[in-house]
């Protein structure tokens, strides 16, 4: 009998990153940004373009983050996908807010409406809706990269132990 877990696992391995859940979600965002700015937004404004691009960003830094070979250089890819999607999350709440529409608490009935069943075709779901799904994907970039940081920070330690650089202290 196999173990779902490890064959979890070894799936996540085989697809790569586009298995990873915020790089899915990242890539939601980047395809439902497109069609809202396309809608919502008049294409003249400058606003379009960077909310696409910020989307873009959020996106395409997951999947060049996880074809870099070093800890270092996937860190901070992933750190500027966290920054483009805080930016993209910036230009939807400036949309309701320029706009009088209201912005929905995190938990608020109709957020939590949003992230179980979808969002409707409306301004104020749609670019609520938007808030909640990049709500979600900075929420799981953001625990990969205090993860990833605690297992640098631990093997940096090791290693000046190794070295000799720092001595264990006895108790």
């Amino acid at each position: 009998m196999t173990n779902p877990a490890q064959e979890s696992k070894n799936t996540q391995l085989q697809q790569g990153y586009k298995s990873l859940p915020f790089f899915q979600q990242a890539e939601v965002i980047y395809d439902f940004t497109y069609q809202f700015c396309s809608k919502y937004i008049s294409t003249t404004s400058r606003t379009v373009d960077q909310m696409v691009q910020a989307a873009r960003s959020g996106k395409q830094n997951v999947s060049e983050g996880y074809l870099q070979k070093s800890m270092e250089g996937r860190l901070k890819l992933l750190n500027v996908a966290r920054g483009s999607l805080e930016e993209l999350l910036n230009d939807y709440q400036d949309f309701l807010r320029q706009r009088g529409l209201k912005l929905w608490g995190k938990d608020s009935f109709k957020a939590r409406k949003v992230r179980a069943l979808g969002y409707k075709n409306y301004k104020s779901y749609a670019a609520n809706a938007a808030i909640c799904l990049i709500n979600q994907t900075n929420a799981l970039l953001d625990n990969k990269l205090r993860l990833k940081t605690i297992v640098i920070t631990f093997i940096i330690f090791i290693n000046l132990i190794v070295s000799g650089l720092l001595a264990p202290t006895a108790q």
